[in-house]
């Protein structure tokens, strides 16, 4: 069971530092990319995205953060009946880290079922083909430099991925796995959260396009 729990700890890990693109030796910055939606209509961001087929058939659940995990710690972070999206100024969505890897471009689609009504389906669930709402919901996406969107006024934002770098370690030493988990969760949602005024900001001072790769699939 010990074996189970460590193996289980060092996924969650993996995962978190492929998302962070941890660097424990190095002077290179992290930059993973931030997803940017906007939907044709801004009522689609309540309804379950899922992925699918040039015909959208065969729809699929989205990958989500606890594809990863597995029981016990699958339990510790909750997203079941929440919200993916944390909602940005002119109808732009960030994607929760959460459900990084949820939007595929030119996959896209949505469900009848609402995120906040819905038990999420287990992981490599499929919805039957009647669940369509809508092919394609998705009209721009922007694909934003992390690093550059968590220094844009400077180092001023209280959570980062380079401080989480560097505090892992020692966090990982004097906690137990599960504690250890739950602020590895927390810690990356603070870092969201402080992000949403940083990129207000940015699509207010519109240099989104500096600092990201733009596609729009309503041209």
């Amino acid at each position: 069971m010990k074996t189970k729990i460590w193996l289980m700890l060092a996924v969650s890990v993996v995962a978190l530092c492929m998302f962070t693109r941890c660097e424990t030796r190095s002077n290179v910055p992290p930059n993973p990319s931030l997803t940017l939606i906007k939907f044709y209509s801004p009522e689609y961001e309540h309804y379950i995205m899922v992925t699918t087929d040039d015909d959208c058939l065969h729809l699929n659940g989205v990958r989500r953060y606890t594809t990863v995990l597995d029981d016990p710690l699958d339990s510790l972070v909750n997203i079941y009946g929440q919200s993916p999206y944390h909602k940005l100024n002119g109808n732009w969505l960030l994607i929760n880290w959460k459900w990084d890897g949820m939007y595929y471009r030119g996959s896209d689609a949505i469900v009848r079922q609402k995120w906040l009504d819905t038990i999420y389906p287990v992981n490599g669930a499929a919805w039957p083909d009647s669940a369509l709402y809508v092919c394609r919901p998705v009209s721009e996406v922007y694909y934003i430099d992390k690093w550059s969107a968590e220094t844009y006024h400077g180092d001023t934002i209280a959570h980062s991925t380079w401080t989480f770098a560097a505090l892992q370690e020692r966090y990982y030493s004097n906690m137990e796995e599960g504690q250890f988990h739950l602020w590895s969760a927390a810690y990356h949602d603070s870092i969201y959260m402080d992000l949403v005024p940083v990129l207000n900001q940015m699509i207010t001072d519109g240099v989104l396009d500096k600092y990201g790769i733009h596609y729009n699939m309503a041209k």
